[in-house]
């Protein structure tokens, strides 16, 4: 990367591109210095024109305003990149949350299975893990896929399915020794997804305001146009003290550049 001093890199105009009608900076009495800019009332407009084009295209201003454009562009994908970075983040919390929820229904549902007659851990866990697809009624046939289930016990499971379908919200809703395994288990997943989600968030706050202060850094030049010149080299003493600042640009060569200028170029040029 350019050093940012001495105009971060971007070289002055070469006294052979400076207009005659642009001196070049002179030491001032208070030890700064700044261009000044002369007349051309005598000069058909079509050649007035044609200069002011030819002098704010090579002018500082738009060199520092076309090097900020590029490196905006640049910044843009980025802000864009973590946001589609965030909205997957935000994605995974979305499913891990389905996820605990359908491993704190399954565990439930495993728990209050070993309540039906005939029906020990053993048996409950091989129905659930071999039946069960998240919904009740899959349970409703477990006789013809896990052996050892007879008729009998087939009619108890699906009595159970009928209670179960009033009962099983309130008991996803309470406390549970499930529910704080399953919590504990998850904790660490949940932590690290907002870790990230938190860290992705920052950055695109860092960089929307890196954005915010180059677009008000940059603002006055934007404004500056050719129309500008044309105005200066005809005397209009407004339009003549903007170009003089237009020809120096966001800043001077012999001074630094701003700090957002710095970051925003350093880590986006």
């Amino acid at each position: 990367m350019p050093s940012p001093g001495h105009g971060a890199g971007l070289s002055p105009i070469a006294p052979e591109r400076i207009p005659s009608v642009i001196s070049r900076p002179r030491p001032m009495s208070h030890h700064r210095r700044t261009m000044r800019i002369g007349t051309l009332p005598r000069l058909p407009a079509a050649r007035i024109r044609a200069r002011a084009e030819r002098d704010h295209a090579a002018a500082r201003g738009t060199l520092h305003l076309n090097r900020v454009r590029e490196a905006l562009e640049n910044l843009e994908k980025e802000i864009e990149r973590l946001d589609a970075r965030l909205g997957a983040l935000r994605e995974k919390a979305i499913a891990l949350d389905r996820e605990f929820d359908a491993a704190l229904r399954r565990a439930i549902v495993l728990r209050e299975l070993q309540r039906v007659p005939g029906i020990g851990p053993a048996l409950a866990r091989e129905i659930v893990e071999t039946c069960y697809d998240g919904i009740l009624e899959s349970l409703g046939e477990a006789g013809a896929a896990v052996q050892g289930i007879g008729e009998r016990r087939q009619e108890a499971i699906r009595a159970w399915i009928g209670e179960m379908r009033s009962r099983l919200p309130a008991l996803l809703a309470e406390p549970s020794p499930e529910r704080e395994e399953l919590t504990a288990a998850y904790a660490k997943k949940r932590e690290r997804l907002e870790r990230e989600k938190a860290r992705t968030e920052r950055k695109i706050a860092e960089l929307e305001d890196l954005r915010r202060r180059a677009e008000e850094g940059t603002r006055w030049l934007r404004s500056v146009t050719p129309e500008h010149f044309v105005l200066a080299y005809r005397g209009d003493k407004e339009a003549r003290e903007l170009v003089e600042r237009y020809l120096i640009g966001l800043f001077p060569e012999w001074e630094e550049p701003p700090d957002w200028f710095v970051e925003l170029t350093g880590r986006f040029d």
